[in-house]
């Protein structure tokens, strides 16, 4: 296999949100049809052709999660809502040491800079 077909698979590869061993298995139909299309004379030189004989690899992602068992489209669905969770509780955290940075220097006594002599700047007034 060139490495054409094999950027094209890696392409399929991480658009398919499935478990490793599911993935395997839809993905070995796939290469297979790559390797009988390169044997019957297909030249596969850029993935750009690949993706002209078998469709985008977007496309061919979902064609091949089409048929996915009940149990897998759930592992899909609670991945990506996990993923959605840490997002948006490192969100949280950001927010919270931004607030409490923030909060910390209203409240900090800067001895390098003293604001309550302001007449410094309004001589020139």
């Amino acid at each position: 296999m060139n490495r054409a077909a094999r950027t094209y698979l890696r392409r399929v590869s991480r658009l398919m949100c499935c478990s490793g061993e599911e993935k395997r298995t839809r993905l070995q139909g796939l290469r297979e049809s790559i390797l009988e299309a390169s044997a019957a004379g297909q030249p596969f030189e850029t993935p750009d052709q690949v993706a002209a004989h078998f469709g985008a690899p977007e496309a061919m992602a979902e064609e091949l999660l089409e048929s996915l068992p009940l149990e897998e489209e759930l592992f899909r669905q609670t991945r990506r809502l996990a993923l959605l969770r840490t997002v948006v509780a490192c969100l949280a955290v950001i927010l919270i040491c931004s607030g409490l940075a923030f909060l910390f220097w209203l409240t900090y006594d800067s001895p390098v800079i003293d604001l309550s002599d302001l007449s410094f700047y309004t001589k020139g007034i």
